[in-house]
């Protein structure tokens, strides 16, 4: 009966414990998993010398030249849903983001990404991200990679 008791509590415990660092717990299962996501990986795995890397918390975006074709190539890992090729020619690349960006008065750098959170994988990857950038007064532009589209948030 002791046993029972002690073995319950120490359930307990962790369960509480983990309840209360779910956050850190989160991050670490995000940093173990992500782990084999690096620059040298992603360029064996999918051919391709990379350029640019972007990253937010459970989502890696590589940006290089496919080695066999030349062509600009996205590989898009977002944990738990998979990994994911776009070329630069299906939509808007971050070069043209940029210019679009600037032809709306915003800044050109630094422009990161931003896949919306009904991303599923039964959706297309390309109808849920877009490329961002914040200006100085806190106003953002989204550019959808799609088709250009532009959307303000406050």
């Amino acid at each position: 009966m002791k046993k029972k008791r002690i073995i319950i509590t120490i359930i307990a415990t962790v369960i509480f414990l983990g309840i209360i660092n779910y956050e850190r717990i989160q991050f670490l299962y995000y940093f173990l998993s992500n782990t084999s996501n690096t620059k040298q990986t992603i360029e064996k795995e999918y051919n391709i010398s990379v350029n640019i890397v972007m990253q937010k918390k459970n989502i890696h975006l590589y940006e290089g030249l496919d080695k066999k074709t030349n062509k600009k190539k996205y590989i898009i890992t977002v944990t738990g849903k998979g990994v994911f090729t776009l070329y630069a020619e299906e939509g808007v690349d971050i070069e043209g983001a940029q210019k679009i960006a600037e032809e709306k008065g915003f800044p050109t750098t630094p422009l990161d990404f931003y896949i919306k959170d009904s991303f599923s994988n039964k959706s297309e990857l390309i109808d849920t991200l877009y490329w961002y950038i914040t200006n100085n007064q806190g106003k953002s532009i989204y550019i959808s990679f799609k088709d250009g589209s532009v959307t303000y948030k406050n």
